[in-house]
């Protein structure tokens, strides 16, 4: 097993992941390179509106964009082609727990409610339920806070690399939590009443480790 943190910025150590995800590693590498960029230019977190996605353009197909509805919930506003093969349907607006069994909920529950009232980043260790043949698939699943046009911290910006893509026959196929990690910004800026006009900021804030645990 080997732990992926080459490449990740300021994300900091992450959960250790089997052979089978450091495929993941130069993806995750991109969004958070791109998310730091963001927050170097604009403050931190950045604002939801700062985000192009043809600057994601590779990683299109594993990401997604969730806004908080409630605290600790969050509702998919848009999101990748493998989600649809997750979920067999279209994710629009379907809720983020949507992903998830039913005991995995609460904790991503307390996950988002700590990613979008502290600010932080999380990276979250997954796993589908066990088969009866061969080994149950896995992923890698990374948030990364931003700001709506008030300057409330609402919305995330998320991806998720799978061990293997969805079998189309399958779904849903929801996903519990094996491990999390969270990574509280200690720079966080405070947001401009009008950020279309705010200064932009220089230095990046950073996304340090303060708690890392597997699901209880």
């Amino acid at each position: 097993m080997t732990e992926i943190g080459n490449g990740l910025g300021r994300f900091g150590a992450g959960p250790v992941l089997p052979q089978n995800l450091r495929h993941a590693a130069p993806l995750l590498a991109q969004f958070d390179g791109y998310w730091q960029a963001l927050a170097a230019q604009y403050g931190a977190p950045p604002f939801r509106h700062h985000v192009d996605p043809r600057a994601l353009q590779n990683g299109l197909e594993n990401a997604f964009l969730a806004e908080e509805i409630a605290p600790g919930h969050a509702r998919l506003r848009v999101a990748g082609q493998m989600f649809r093969q997750l979920l067999g349907s279209d994710p629009r607006g379907m809720p983020l727990s949507a992903l998830f069994l039913p005991g995995a909920r609460a904790n991503l529950q307390a996950l988002l409610g700590q990613v979008f009232a502290t600010p932080a980043g999380a990276r979250v260790l997954v796993a589908g339920p066990a088969r009866l043949l061969g080994s149950a698939n896995s992923g890698i699943l990374q948030l990364w806070p931003l700001r709506d046009d008030t300057g409330g911290v609402t919305r995330v910006l998320g991806c998720m690399v799978l061990a293997r893509a969805p079998a189309h026959r399958s779904a849903p196929q929801r996903l519990n939590i094996v491990h999390h990690s969270l990574h509280p910004l200690i720079s966080a800026t405070h947001p401009d009443p009008a950020p279309n006009t705010e200064t932009p900021r220089k230095g990046a804030a950073h996304l340090v480790l303060v708690k890392s645990r597997g699901a209880v």
